[in-house]
């Protein structure tokens, strides 16, 4: 008779034993799989997240005491954009404005600002009003990094080319096309410069019932976001641009650190200054939904593995006395060692297939369904402060993956370390018998 009816026939014989190995297995391998999914999940959005945000350090204020004094000038942006795989350095900052010869756009999905209370005052028109970002490459801002947003007509505002890059929404509603003028009251200050380019978003500009400040809104949008040189907007809000934290933008994530030191081995006075991680900085604000669902399914799969597999030591250390006797008999009637073990094998294998095919079934809906749970946590936890979306927020959601090959090979493997750890006990009963043993006790 060959050892896989043996091995078959064996699992008949100990019903309770292969119903009990059987649920073990089960909840053993689906765990396990269903946290290894998770896992490779949030691994992937974040690694989108990171490349969204790109690979970027910041020179910043050492001390709150030194803000607002004008120490990054021109000689350090020399210096930083010259350090070895710098691709490229941005100042950046946004405040309001208000049109006088044009119109802001008021195109919006979700809840009617108009309908809603207004818990934080604003002065009359502020809903009138759009923002003005300065920069010295406005190219660099992650709009225009990640494809949110492209360039159609003219050129990106310069040092060189001063003037606005407006929005095509906002270009085609007001009739305003490059080499036009616009005029713009910023604070009490009336300032006029040149459409030098027109951009086209993908953003869409979305309402939710938590927005707070009402028609005001209408300025966060992104058909309303103006982007001005740095000179213009140091101009229109007498500003001193050396005032302004230095972005620097490396060409890869994995020389971070390297143009990181580089920077820190400048002769730059640090008690003046500090150098920021920016890329990691930024994914910790914006990610936190994700390192909680990947913590929670790490410690998951180490404590479900422990207990499992102390509990299959439990169960088999019971049954390999039972099997040493049974193994005595195949011996006797002269089947060697190995074939007795090999049996044994063979019907663990029996049971864990099965329970290997529940766990591919179901793993990827369970790990849906955990993902559902904890993010509906972590937004309850995010509401308060949500006021509205923009399009061009960084998305922090987790998109289900099937696992790739390489993981699944893994699983595989981690499955057949499983069904030999069960064997183990009874193995090392049946290998350690001796001839005058076999038949000694039951």
């Amino acid at each position: 008779m060959s050892f896989f009816k043996v091995a078959f026939l064996e699992l008949r014989g100990r019903k309770l034993k292969t119903i009990i190995l059987f649920g073990i297995f089960s909840i053993l391998f689906t765990g396990i799989l269903t946290t290894l999914v998770l896992l490779h999940s949030t691994q992937q959005s974040k690694d989108t997240i990171l490349e969204n945000i790109g690979a970027t350090v910041t020179i910043d204020y050492a001390e709150i005491s030194e803000y607002g004094q004008p120490i990054f000038t021109s000689e350090i942006r020399e210096l930083l954009f010259g350090i070895e795989n710098v691709i490229g350095i941005n100042q950046n900052r946004a405040e309001f404005a208000k049109p006088l010869d044009f119109d802001n756009n008021k195109t919006y999905e979700g809840k009617d600002p108009y309908s809603q209370e207004v818990q934080i005052e604003n002065e009359e028109g502020f809903e009138n009003n759009v923002v003005l970002e300065g920069n010295i490459n406005a190219e660099l801002t992650d709009v225009f990094r990640n494809d949110v947003a492209e360039l159609v007509a003219g050129a990106y505002p310069t040092d060189q080319e001063r003037g606005a890059l407006i929005s095509q929404v906002l270009a085609e509603q007001n009739r305003l096309k490059v080499g036009d003028k616009i005029t713009l009251s910023t604070y009490g200050n009336e300032i006029s410069m040149t459409v030098v380019g027109i951009y086209s978003t993908k953003a869409h500009f979305r309402i939710t019932s938590d927005n707070i400040v009402g028609a005001a809104v209408f300025a966060y949008s992104p058909y309303n976001r103006i982007y001005v040189d740095i000179g213009t907007f140091a101009e229109a809000y007498q500003y001193d641009r050396d005032t302004l934290p230095i972005d620097v933008y490396v060409d890869s994530p994995i020389n971070i650190q390297k143009v990181g030191e580089a920077i820190k081995a400048e002769n730059i006075d640090w008690e003046v200054f500090q150098l920021l991680n920016t890329t990691d900085n930024t994914y910790e604000m914006s990610a936190n939904n994700i390192e909680s669902i990947s913590h929670i399914a790490e410690l998951f799969s180490a404590v479900l593995t422990v207990v499992a597999v102390l509990i299959i030591v439990l169960v088999m250390s019971i049954w390999s006395d039972k099997f040493r006797y049974e193994g005595g008999i195949f011996l006797a009637m002269g089947a060697s060692k190995w074939r007795t073990v090999m049996v044994l094998v063979i019907s663990s294998l029996y049971v864990a297939v099965p329970a290997l095919t529940i766990a591919l079934l179901v793993a990827k809906p369970l790990a849906s369904l955990a993902l559902d749970y904890q993010m509906g946590v972590t937004e309850g936890r995010s509401e308060a402060v949500q006021q509205f979306i923009t399009g061009v927020e960084q998305s922090t959601s987790i998109t289900i993956e099937h696992l790739d090959v390489a993981m699944y090979m893994s699983f595989l493997g981690f499955v057949l370390i499983v069904v030999l750890i069960a064997c183990l006990l009874p193995m090392y009963a049946v290998m350690k018998l001796k001839p005058r043993e076999i038949l000694t006790r039951k």
